[in-house]
């Protein structure tokens, strides 16, 4: 039972770290586009640059959230024991 609960883990592991390469990519490319709205070399529509501008910040928050996640299953993996529960609150309290 252990090992399937740390096989989980592994996987779980392996998909926040290709996710958080994922976001990673799309932060750095909308960043990039506000700095050459900011330079004045790519021109845009008010309303289009707002939106960029709350689509980067939306991408910073997420990637934050990943990153909170893996250190979560990291710290699980480094524990002997992966925390596992049968049952309910109330059978575990017993």
């Amino acid at each position: 039972m252990l090992g399937g609960t740390r096989e989980l883990l592994d996987t779980e592991h392996k998909e926040l770290l290709k996710a958080i390469r994922r976001q990673q990519r799309q932060l750095d490319t909308r960043r990039e586009s506000l700095t050459e709205v900011a330079a004045d070399r790519l021109r845009m529509h008010p309303q289009h640059e707002a939106k960029l501008r709350r689509i980067t910040h939306r991408s910073g928050v997420a990637l934050a959230r990943l990153q909170e996640k893996r250190a979560i299953v990291e710290r699980r993996l480094a524990a002997n024991v992966p925390g596992i529960c049968f049952g309910t609150r109330k059978l575990l309290d017993q």
